[in-house]
């Protein structure tokens, strides 16, 4: 079939909202991303949302043909880039800026990073940027920054960003949006409102926010300027060689060490001035500012962060009076009964090393040529007390939905990592590379 006879339109009522989906059969991006295009007053209702989520792919809202951009309907009318530089131009916010455009997102809350990550034999960067407050009006006038040819990076929560009265005037955004319709119904296992985070976004021209994925829901509203997105599939997440979850880089891709097939399926989005962008979680992407643009975006949790998230919540049955070899032993047990009861082979350690451990481990050749594994006849037998906090875990990993597969491998990644740096604390690379695998 060819390229024209195989692109497929379908015209989907929702509401007053009409929805086109283009499908191509000669494209890897066959269906994506879904456009829906609003007519002029439309209101985005609980249907659309719902519909939105549920479908699970992201989704693009545009005018229909000529008519007025719909995001106007929902912002406050001060919101845009003039009015913050010359009405509240004296306002201090964080900003972010370096020769280097790409952008990698810090949490230094995490316990592995520099110089912890030293210590275990690992190479995770220090933030490549430097950091200061800066007002509205400094950070539009080039000269009396850093200089020409600096990318700026401005975002956070909106109350760090905006002042008070026009923090408050952008909450009654998402309100409307969100609030009071339980737009989540399908997507949280009970009736209580989602929390949710409204944030605001500035960036200079080409300004990057390197591959990263998040775990909520995502509403994206491009106010002014433009923005190029590429994603990839949540089922490719684990193809995807990321930061260890203990470390301050989580969530992020390491530079340089994408392989060449995931370039091949990318799925890039324009997002100009007036659109909005719905990223379902868990979709990997990096995003490209043109010229100076504004943005806010809407973070709410989604049902598989709240479902795997509970499972770090539950006890873990060791003790830090054990002896050092039987704690570790017993703690290598667990891990290993637990992935074979989900299912799972003890091939899950090998890649978990390979995919987050190996690109960026600098003792890799000589790791294991001193490290003394516990014995496995260290512990062998479980008491009541293991058991149950075994079964208690068993059963928050499970999963029954082929949907869920790759999210659960990924918590269970993140939740290897958790046990082994605490029972084996620098050690805790060498218990994965030279014990588990």
């Amino acid at each position: 079939m060819g390229s024209v006879e195989g692109v497929l339109m379908v015209l989907l009522l929702l509401g007053s909202a009409a929805l086109v989906v283009y499908q191509s059969t000669t494209s890897p991006s066959c269906c994506l991303p879904v456009i829906a295009r609003l007519k002029r007053n439309t209101i985005i209702s609980k249907d659309f949302i719902d519909y939105v989520i549920r479908r699970g792919l992201p989704t693009v809202i545009v005018p229909a043909g000529e008519e007025e951009d719909p995001i106007f309907e929902f912002l406050p009318p001060s919101f845009n880039l003039h009015f913050l530089k010359t009405n509240v131009g004296s306002h201090r916010i964080p900003v972010k800026y370096s020769n280097n455009r790409g952008f990698l997102y810090y949490n230094v809350e995490q316990p592995l990073s520099n110089p912890a990550s030293e210590a275990c034999g690992l190479n995770i960067p220090i933030p490549d940027y430097n950091e200061a407050k800066a007002t509205f009006k400094t950070i539009f006038n080039d000269s009396k920054w850093v200089g020409d040819g600096a990318h700026r990076y401005c975002g956070g929560p909106k109350s760090v960003m905006l002042p008070t009265e026009m923090s408050a005037q952008l909450e009654e955004t998402p309100m409307r949006l969100f609030s009071h319709q339980e737009i989540h119904s399908q997507q949280t296992s009970d009736s209580q409102d989602t929390p949710f985070n409204v944030n605001v976004w500035i960036g200079n021209d080409m300004t990057t926010a390197l591959l990263h994925y998040d775990t909520s829901h995502n509403f994206y509203f491009m106010v002014e300027g433009s923005k190029s997105f590429s994603l990839l599939r949540k089922s490719a997440i684990n193809d995807i060689p990321w930061y260890p979850s203990v470390s301050s880089l989580y969530r992020q891709a390491v530079l340089g060490s994408s392989p060449e097939i995931i370039q091949d399926r990318l799925f890039n989005v324009t997002l100009h001035h007036g659109q909005i962008l719905f990223l379902p979680p868990y979709w990997s992407h990096q995003v490209v500012s043109h010229g100076w643009s504004l943005a806010m975006n809407v973070w709410s949790d989604s049902k598989l962060y709240r479902k795997f998230d509970k499972c770090f919540l539950l006890p873990l049955p060791f003790e830090s009076s054990w002896d050092h070899d039987y704690l570790r032993a017993t703690a290598m047990l667990y891990l290993n009964r637990l992935i074979r009861r989900l299912q799972f082979n003890a091939s899950i350690f090998n890649h978990l090393y390979a995919q987050r451990y190996q690109p960026i481990d600098l003792e890799k050749a000589k790791r294991c040529e001193k490290f003394t594994c516990p014995s496995s006849s260290t512990s062998k037998v479980f008491s009541m007390h293991i058991k149950k906090n075994l079964e208690g875990h068993i059963s928050c990993f499970s999963s029954d939905s082929v949907i869920e597969k790759d999210i659960q491998l990924l918590y269970l990644y993140n939740f290897i990592e958790h046990v082994l740096l605490m029972v084996g604390n620098h050690e805790f690379v060498s218990l994965l590379r030279c014990c588990l695998i």
